[in-house]
């Protein structure tokens, strides 16, 4: 793990992440994109959401929770302590599991703050929305979107 550390803003609210340089990708921290798409500015109250989440989607078999990994970033003290981190995929994966009207934003910010290939990712997170609406409010019979999705972003992320 390198000491490669970025800090991003989105909406006046810090998003940490580091490199990672034997897999070359970002870690962000979990506790951060809670906080954003939350609009939570408190470290307890993050944590104790994540704590919550955490639990439920485990509860629902979900892969996010998996996909989670700890790694030390500065913590508001000044001492580097374990935060659990997501990478790219991850962090699109739980933006998924927040209902309400932040997420777009969110995702606009950060599918377009690295990489253009993001771009794609972005225009494909739009049609994924589209395609649940159409499953969910009309009965449209519909494949395993969530298959559909990381099977996409398995082929766009790549380096």
């Amino acid at each position: 793990m390198s000491d490669k550390v970025s800090i991003r803003f989105f909406n006046d609210r810090q998003v940490r992440a580091i490199w990672d340089d034997d897999n070359s990708k970002w870690w962000f921290s979990v506790l951060d994109i809670i906080g954003v798409l939350n609009a939570q500015d408190d470290y307890t109250k993050n944590r104790n959401y994540w704590k919550y989440l955490k639990t439920k989607l485990r509860q629902q078999n979900n892969e996010v929770v998996s996909a989670t990994n700890q790694l030390k970033l500065l913590a508001p003290d000044g001492k580097k302590r374990l935060t659990d981190v997501l990478d790219m995929n991850g962090v699109l994966a739980l933006a998924q599991c927040f209902p309400n009207n932040r997420v777009s934003s969110f995702l606009d910010w950060f599918t377009y703050s690295d990489n253009t290939r993001c771009i794609f990712v972005g225009f494909f997170i739009i049609i994924f929305r589209f395609m649940q609406n159409c499953c969910d409010n009309r009965n449209f019979f519909c494949y395993d979107l969530n298959k559909v999705f990381d099977f996409f972003l398995s082929i766009v992320v790549k380096k």
